[in-house]
């Protein structure tokens, strides 16, 4: 599942290595992304029930799925905790909240001043979308996550720092494990480190998913 204002093409590249090592591949668009309908971005809170449906339809045909959502599509997958089927979690530079999430970004594009402008920002959008900012947090659903959990992180991410990341795993119960990818910054990991990306996400999903061999 792919992060903000992307779509399914974002994650092609994963799509593609998987599917030589053997895996079924399914790339969805989340709502209100690429082709799929929605009014509203809901980061994360309303695109959980995409990664829901998405593996349970895998579920229909195939006994072990594994999921890989980056920021937003991996923000849904940890939101959605209490229904995802999944048996295996990727999740990368996924935000702890809302809240901290928005004024890491602003800060980011505006210095200082950015932190103080989050909270008018999410004010308004509030009751303009419906979304309760309180509700979306993800550091609050991590530790209802029952598939085992890889947490991918980018050590010069500025928008999902690494602090945010750790505190994530920190949060979640085992088995799980934490890769902070060197000099990354909130972007897409498997192209900046890609023979690194594929040795961690392979090793990680034979580990957990029915019928893999360990991968090299």
């Amino acid at each position: 599942a792919h992060g903000l204002r992307a779509d399914r093409r974002q994650m092609l590249g994963r799509a593609e290595f998987l599917i030589a090592a053997g895996y079924s591949v399914l790339l969805i668009d989340l709502q209100a992304h690429g082709e799929s309908l929605g009014k509203h971005i809901g980061f994360g809170l309303i695109e959980a029930s995409d990664i829901v449906d998405a593996v349970k339809f895998l579920k229909e045909d195939h006994s072990s799925v594994g999921a890989i959502g980056f920021s937003l599509g991996g923000a849904a997958a940890v939101l959605a905790a209490d229904k995802l089927e999944a048996d295996a979690l990727v999740v990368e530079a996924v935000f702890t909240d809302i809240r901290k999430a928005t004024a890491n970004r602003l800060q980011t594009r505006l210095g200082g001043v950015g932190s103080a402008l989050s909270s008018a920002l999410l004010w308004q959008r509030e009751p303009r979308t419906g979304i309760p900012v309180s509700a979306v947090a993800p550091i609050e659903a991590v530790a209802d996550v029952r598939a085992p959990l890889l947490v991918i992180a980018g050590e010069a991410d500025r928008r999902t720092t690494l602090a945010d990341s750790q505190a994530l795993f920190d949060r979640a119960n085992q088995p799980k494990a934490f890769w902070a990818v060197p000099g990354a910054a909130h972007e897409n990991y498997h192209v900046h480190s890609q023979v690194e990306y594929e040795r961690r996400v392979l090793n990680f999903f034979s580990q957990y998913l029915v019928g893999c061999e360990v991968a090299p």
